[in-house]
Order: C-alpha cells, then sequence, then structure tokens
C-alpha cells in the first residue's frame, strides 16, 4: 500500500476515534448530574434517585428566594445548606448510599423533597 493512502487512512481512524470518545465521555458527565428546579415553593421533581456519586443541582427558576438545607441523612453522611437565594444554582455531590431529606428553611412546611442514593 502507498504511503499516502495509509497515512490518510490512520488520520481518518485517529478523528473517528476521538470524537467516539468525546461522546462517550460528555454522555457519562450528563448522566452524574440530576437537575431539581427550585420554583416559588416547591422543589420539581420533589423526589428523586441517583446513585452514588451522582450530583444534584438545584436550578432557581421562580423569584421568591429560597435555599436547600439537609434535615435529614444517612449515618456518617455531612450536612449541607446552600445560601439563601432568588436566582443561580448550588450542586452536591452524593457520596453516601441512603435517603436524605432536604427542605427550604424559609419555607419548610410546603418545600420538602427526597434524595435517594443508591
Amino acid at each position: 500500500m502507498p504511503v499516502r493512502p495509509l497515512i490518510a487512512s490512520a488520520t481518518a481512524l485517529t478523528v473517528t476515534v476521538g470524537v467516539v470518545a468525546a461522546f462517550a465521555v460528555s454522555g457519562s458527565q450528563a448522566a452524574t448530574t440530576k437537575i431539581v428546579k427550585v420554583d416559588d415553593f416547591e422543589f420539581s421533581p420533589s423526589s428523586v434517585t441517583v446513585r452514588r456519586n451522582t450530583t444534584v443541582k438545584w436550578v432557581w427558576v421562580g423569584r421568591a428566594e429560597h435555599d436547600v438545607e439537609s434535615i435529614r441523612k444517612p449515618r456518617g453522611a455531612r450536612n449541607f445548606a446552600s445560601d439563601v437565594m432568588s436566582k443561580g444554582s448550588y450542586s452536591r455531590k452524593f457520596t453516601k448510599a441512603g435517603t436524605y431529606r432536604i427542605d427550604c428553611s424559609i419555607h419548610a412546611s410546603v418545600m420538602k423533597m427526597t434524595v435517594r442514593v443508591k
């Protein structure tokens, strides 16, 4: 086989492998983040189930001020809380399996949610 076609084939193969690898990485990153909307007086969805090492990202979409705080967690897990805000986002990576009860400390009687980590 002449050298030029061999180089062209090797280059095409390298580009193809690179593109496939890029899609594989971006797909796995997308699978490790779960989005929860912080709307006016509700978390949506109000319950999520994720695998260990998944990040849950709360995104403020309403106008009122809210926060996200853990109120119950598995033994050995750390408490967490976001700042009070009306826009933006807050992320938390869940590394310990179990059930987490979460609320908005300002509207705790109506804004609650559950994160289950397998």
